[in-house]
């Protein structure tokens, strides 16, 4: 049996990393000239800019090997620098979501299976189910109709599983793995808000159960980027292990009501990259001003769109259109279809 994952299909009309469905459109034309995104590292290997300001500037087109970013196009990973990489789908079968790792790619089917494909093309099946990939590309989850499955990558070796108590098939999704760490959500379970969030550790097998929040991501140690409410109601957004109310700080901004939001934390875990709805503009916010629950975000100037993953420190954005967005709001657009599915890098 596929399981629905209700929290994931939300998602998936948004173009969030790691879990959508649905293939990509012929790719476009390249736009112009790349902006530079100077406040951030260049990647590993590429070219380092010259220039510097912290000033931020209205999103421009790029279309260079430095911004490269890659998307599903039906069954092949397109990147922005005309790479081309057909992956290794079973025959009859459409890929629903995808992430590179350094061995390969881990993907999901629309057979509802999981899949590693290796560099040399050779693939391997993991289980039915949905997949989320830990940020450094060494932790796989796969979550089947009420159980998650965790292992090592590249050699899949399983770490371990855990039930989610309570569960009813096709309920519970995979959020995020992180190190020992795994985030679980169902939307399905009755509580006091929109569903039950497990952060389950598998090394020690020490589970955390909550209610009233609405996970976003996992951040190291067992953290949750979350949104909850505050004593009066008021949205707000916490990182912390703990709910809102039992030991967290939540800092309350106003969200507009509809479209769904989502989140992404920074590899050195100083930033946060929010969008509290897919419909506005995502923010960047210090994650020391979330656990001081302090709510100063720096916009980003885009149209709208929601955070995908981390390419260094710099953001992918997706949605209508594809950015890539530095600490300071300098953000550069990307030939890449409306709507495709990010393929994120982890590693």
């Amino acid at each position: 049996m596929v399981a629905k994952h209700l929290h994931q299909a939300l998602l998936a009309g948004v173009t969030v990393a790691m879990v959508i469905s649905g293939c990509a459109a012929d790719r476009t034309a390249s736009a112009g000239a790349a902006a530079p995104l100077p406040s951030s590292p260049p990647a590993a290997g590429s070219p380092t800019s010259t220039a510097a300001s912290s000033a931020p500037a209205a999103a421009a087109t790029a279309s260079t090997a430095e911004l490269t970013v890659k998307y599903l196009a039906g069954n092949t990973v397109a990147g922005t620098d005309e790479s081309r990489i057909r992956l290794a789908a079973p025959p009859g079968t459409a890929i629903t979501a995808a992430t590179e790792i350094a061995g390969g790619f881990v993907f999901s089917a629309d057979d509802g299976f999981v899949y590693l494909q290796a560099r040399d093309g050779s693939r391997r099946r993991v289980g039915a189910g949905q997949f989320t990939v830990s940020p450094d590309g060494t932790r796989l989850a796969v979550m089947s109709d009420v159980t998650v499955s965790v292992y090592a990558l590249p050699d899949l070796l399983r770490l371990g599983a855990y039930a989610v108590p309570g569960a009813t098939p096709g309920g519970p999704s995979a959020i995020g793995v992180n190190g020992d760490w795994v985030l679980l959500f169902d939307a399905d379970q009755p509580s006091d808000g929109p569903g039950v969030t497990v952060v389950w550790n598998v090394t020690t097998h020490a589970s955390v159960r909550l209610t009233g929040v609405y996970p976003l991501t996992l951040g190291t140690g067992g953290d949750v980027l979350q949104r909850a409410l505050t004593a009066s109601g008021r949205p707000c957004y916490a990182l912390a292990a703990e709910r809102h109310g039992t030991g967290a700080t939540c800092a309350p901004t106003a969200r507009p009501a509809g479209g769904v939001d989502s989140g992404a934390l920074s590899p050195d875990g100083r930033y946060a990259a929010i969008s509290v709805s897919n419909r506005i503009a995502p923010v960047v916010v210090h994650t020391a001003d979330l656990r001081a629950g302090r709510w100063k975000p720096i916009t980003l100037p885009v149209p709208s769109g929601t955070p995908v993953y981390w390419a260094g420190m710099d953001v992918v954005i997706g949605g209508d259109a594809t950015y890539r967005c530095s600490v300071t709001a300098r953000c550069a657009r990307l030939p890449i279809p409306p709507d495709a599915a990010i393929v994120p890098y982890a590693g």
